[in-house]
């Protein structure tokens, strides 16, 4: 089996070793760096659309506010996205300081996760069922009619600022 690192879930969700979760790439590259092993891994994330994900992460967000809300305060700055890891662009996690994709595949949520099953059994990683799925609230990753919806409630001024906010990932990985 190939050594791989699949930092958002963690690869005891997959094959039962441990690593911990939501660990951004850079600081498992100076890990790893020191050991000398980095580049012998296959590094690979799965990306969200980046309106999705804040969208998931606003039905959970306190206090509660409107989703246009939670946007025009991250735009004007009292929600700093950068003081929050979880509101922090998904490249953020995936790059160097310098913005360079430290992995060597990125799957799209949206694009299916068959594909990232398909890759795993490539490596010749043994699965234990299912990838797993954690943190589904209400608004499902596969329901891509109701974030489209909810994206078109916004204001076109915050749709600008949501894109601003986050065009790191639209550009790294590909979001229109």
């Amino acid at each position: 089996m190939t050594d791989f690192i699949m930092p958002h879930l963690g690869l005891d969700d997959v094959t039962g070793k441990t690593l911990e979760k939501h660990q951004a790439m850079r600081t498992l590259q100076r890990g790893l760096r020191r050991k000398g092993v980095f580049a012998n891994y296959v590094k690979f994330a799965v990306v969200r659309h980046p309106f999705d994900r804040i969208a998931s992460l606003h039905q959970g967000y306190e206090p509660k506010c409107a989703l246009d809300n939670l946007i025009e305060q991250m735009a004007q700055g009292l929600i700093d996205i950068n003081a929050y890891a979880f509101f922090w662009p998904q490249g953020r996690w995936l790059c160097d300081l310098e913005g360079n994709n430290l992995l060597n595949t990125v799957f799209r949520l949206e694009d299916s996760l068959e594909h990232v099953v398909d890759f795993l059994k490539d490596l010749g990683v043994p699965l234990k069922g299912e990838l797993p799925h954690v943190n589904e609230g209400p608004l499902k990753s596969n329901d891509r009619e109701k974030y489209e919806t909810a994206w078109n409630d916004l204001s076109y001024p915050h749709q600008e600022a949501f894109k601003h906010l986050y065009q790191w990932d639209y550009e790294a990985f590909g979001y229109e």
